[in-house]
């Protein structure tokens, strides 16, 4: 069985190649759903929209990811530009935001379609207007789905997290690993490129 997973992007695809879920990439075509105001609902239907996006063959699961990030009871989205990215870091600074990922994978062979969504808490210090605009300027591919890159120089803000660190990247692995293992599938399986 082989495992596709439903976008183009470098580092979702690096995460799972490192833990050991190999796979491979395609990106379908499919508009984001924006008009769900439940987070929850949200993520499951844009990662479902996502894995269905990708027509599968006989053999393959597919995995379909969708993430983003509350605060305040707003769903943020992957910021349109490096300004709105810095407002929403000014307004997060010292508080608590959720980071929600929603999850479907597809088994063709089966028909069995499985979904789920992760939330992680992330709390920050109080952050400056100085250190925002160094990080803004310091991270060159910003724009993306939570508006913030947590390896980096904002690692230094980071008051705590509750629940899965690699939800925050958006892929999280654990619970992916957990819904892949329910259809039965081993990392035995996932080794053979």
């Amino acid at each position: 069985m082989k495992i596709v997973l439903a976008t183009t992007a470098k580092h979702k695809s690096e995460i799972l190649t490192n833990a050991h879920i190999y796979h491979t990439c395609r990106k379908g075509d499919f508009a984001k759903v924006k008009n769900i105001e439940n987070p929850e609902q949200r993520a499951i239907a844009n990662a479902t929209g996502k894995a269905q996006s990708i027509y599968p063959n006989s053999d393959e699961v597919v995995i379909g990811l969708d993430t983003f990030v509350v605060f305040e009871n707003q769903i943020f989205e992957k910021p349109r530009n490096t300004e709105e990215a810095r407002n929403r870091l000014r307004q997060m600074s010292g508080r608590t935001n959720e980071v929600y990922t929603g999850i479907c994978i597809i088994d063709s062979r089966s028909q069995t379609i499985l979904t789920d969504v992760a939330k992680t808490k992330v709390t920050f210090f109080p952050i400056s207007d100085k250190n925002i605009d160094l990080y803004i300027k310091s991270e060159p591919n910003l724009i993306h789905s939570t508006g913030y890159i947590i390896e980096h120089m904002l690692s230094c803000f980071i008051k705590s997290i509750e629940g899965e660190y690699y939800n925050i990247l958006g892929v999280p692995c654990a619970r992916i690993y957990t819904m892949l293992s329910t259809i039965g599938y081993e990392f035995d399986e996932f080794n053979t490129k």
